[in-house]
């Protein structure tokens, strides 16, 4: 089985307190993961599920201050909450708190929902892509100039002096998160260093060879591009157990089983080898998953409280180092 790929965590910062918070990030990076990513969300998709949720990118600044190796990111921010110049000031400041680990994912933004109960508004999805492709500009203009002017439909710069410049040079990996066909990829191909696509292996593998496809569009080279992927995780003790998280997350999350079964890592140690190896067939060198104990916040799950990522880092993690 081939080993070059890295493994991240994702951690959701809902449910928890901040010191349960700064415990699991610090173990992430204990226990050898290469990356440990948050969400940038205020409320989870799902109706009827409201815990406590942090805001991103404070809860980024926080993690950055109390690990030492371990890159960090937000999968992914919504680029339609927050302006891209306040964004890259921002990026900027977890590069410096970090040392030079930020990993800047972001994305056109989806939950309409946590939109309208914020009273942002919900741009139909051509103006959230329009708006995407802008926010990138901006992003590596305000990373890279002394001072930066962009004169776009959505976002402007005059002269905006960019001070202090990223730790990491020329910026920040910028990651662009979708499957989208004809924009998110095409936008991957002509800004981004890396993308997340979600899905199954097949899936991934698809919109892997559309991706190729626009970077001989645009003239860009396909390796310089960091291919990520994953879902959820769950290392069980019985297959049955796993068909049994799988329709216990369709119902909570209002999707089908084949949905929920698509990206995610479920079942034995062996079933998850063989699910990764199918990933790093498809492109992948990049698997970010997340415990799925994080999204068990009533205990219905019979995960809250487990050792998922030791288990992980125990029974998986030794066969690609």
């Amino acid at each position: 089985m081939a080993k070059q790929i890295k493994f991240g965590i994702g951690l959701s910062q809902s449910g928890v307190t901040w010191a349960e918070y700064m415990a699991a990030s610090q173990e992430a990076e204990a226990l050898g993961f290469d990356s440990l990513w948050n969400n940038d969300h205020f409320m989870m998709p799902a109706e009827g599920m409201e815990p406590p949720y942090m805001e991103a990118w404070t809860a980024l600044a926080g993690q950055a201050a109390c690990t030492g190796s371990i890159r960090l990111g937000c999968l992914v921010t919504g680029n339609t909450y927050r302006n891209p110049a306040l964004l890259a000031k921002m990026a900027v400041t977890i590069d410096m708190i970090s040392n030079g680990r930020l990993e800047m994912g972001i994305g056109a933004a989806w939950h309409e929902r946590e939109h309208v109960a914020y009273g942002w508004g919900f741009p139909s999805l051509k103006e959230r892509m329009d708006r995407l492709e802008e926010a990138c500009q901006v992003l590596k203009l305000l990373w890279t100039q002394e001072k930066a002017s962009f004169a776009g439909r959505y976002y402007q710069l005059q002269n905006a002096v960019a001070e202090p410049k990223p730790v990491q040079k020329p910026h920040p990996p910028l990651m662009v998160a979708g499957s989208g066909e004809k924009r998110t990829l095409r936008i991957v191909a002509k800004y981004a260093d890396k993308c997340n696509i979600p899905g199954s292996p097949d899936a991934v593998a698809q919109k892997v060879d559309v991706l190729k496809e626009h970077c001989r569009q645009v003239g860009r080279d396909f390796d310089e591009i960091e291919v990520t992927a994953g879902g959820v995780c769950a290392i069980t003790d019985s297959e049955a157990q796993a068909d049994r998280l799988v329709q216990q997350l369709a119902e909570q999350f209002k999707a089908t089983e084949e949905a929920i079964r698509a990206g995610a890592l479920l079942g034995s140690s062996q079933r998850i080898l063989e699910a990764i190896g199918r990933f790093i067939g498809a492109g992948v060198t990049h698997l970010i998953f997340t415990p799925l104990e994080r999204f068990d916040i009533d205990g219905k799950l019979g995960l809250k409280g487990g050792d998922q990522l030791r288990r992980f880092a125990r029974e998986v993690l030794p066969s690609f180092r």
